[in-house]
């Protein structure tokens, strides 16, 4: 039986959650996380937001991926390198993207590029 997944990477929030202790009222992800799996001992693999979101993407350190910075300023999530989407499709998961997504985006196009069509 596969379970059903849903797999939050926000923009810039760090631990600004009620459900991490914040002092911020968030009560439906409190409510949800409440009945999920929330992890509480979590650790940043690389400072800035591209290249930290390219580590929890593909499970490797942003130098060995190229993402060493901000990826619509030229350091991109290089396509070479296989994602936590790729690892959901190929165990026939569907996936989504609801947002926006640019840690695999050429410099010449917009910010808001989805990486995942």
């Amino acid at each position: 039986m596969k379970h059903n997944i849903l797999y939050f990477v926000c923009h810039d929030l760090g631990r600004a959650l009620g459900s991490y202790g914040a002092h911020i009222p968030t009560p439906h992800l409190d409510a949800f996380a409440a009945e999920g799996i929330r992890f509480s001992d979590a650790h940043c693999a690389s400072p800035a937001c591209s290249p930290s979101r390219a580590c929890v993407m593909s499970g490797k350190y942003a130098h060995t991926t190229g993402a060493l910075g901000l990826s619509h300023m030229g350091w991109p999530l290089h396509r070479d390198f296989p994602t936590t989407v790729d690892d959901f499709n190929a165990a026939g998961y569907t996936t989504m993207l609801s947002g926006i997504n640019h840690e695999r985006h050429p410099k010449n196009r917009s910010i808001h590029a989805r990486a995942f069509q």
